[in-house]
């Protein structure tokens, strides 16, 4: 597997100006959005033309796991744990253009927000056991979880959540 870096270049940005900055939302919102006006300096010297930058905030944490739990069945399928969470904005805010818009309920991969106790690998193999019991019912143990590599960035244009994903064995049927 090869990797390309696409906006490698002497264009590069290697700094960010924020030129006007706006909050929205109340002090309370789960999320809250950050609207800029910004203009990033390149390597080449120089700054870009200011454009509109937005990104979302939570104020519970902006890091998380998710996990996939699963076992080999007798009859030698594999199963994956799923759950089955309601997500309005799916709903709400799709425009498919054909007139339909997706169920609000949605199948995912148990996740959970970092709490501040979550730091290091054991925070994080900790925080995974605690939602595959409260999610899926399941007693893993923190040191059956193994790491899935390095952290991903689900929507890096808009939001700075990085989730760390992890993978564990259930017993057999």
């Amino acid at each position: 597997m090869t990797t390309t870096d696409a906006g490698a270049s002497s264009r590069e940005p290697k700094d960010v100006q924020v030129l006007s900055e706006r909050l929205s939302g109340e002090e309370g919102d789960f999320l809250r959005c950050y609207h800029r006006r910004v203009q990033h300096a390149s390597a080449a010297g120089g700054w870009s033309d200011p454009y509109s930058c937005d990104s979302v905030v939570r104020k519970m944490g902006m890091d998380a796991v998710a996990f996939v739990l699963h076992r080999m069945r007798s009859d030698g399928t594999l199963e994956v744990g799923l759950r089955k969470s309601m997500r309005p904005a799916l709903f709400l805010d799709s425009d498919l253009g054909r007139g339909r818009r997706p169920s609000p309920r949605l199948w995912e991969l148990p996740a959970g927000i970092l709490e501040p106790g979550d730091r290091g690998d054991e925070g994080l193999v900790r925080r995974c056991s605690t939602e595959a019991l409260e999610e899926m019912g399941a007693r893993v143990p923190p040191e059956d979880f193994v790491p899935l590599g390095s952290p991903i960035w689900l929507s890096p244009g808009v939001m700075a959540e990085r989730v760390y994903l992890f993978e564990a064995p259930l017993s057999s049927d």
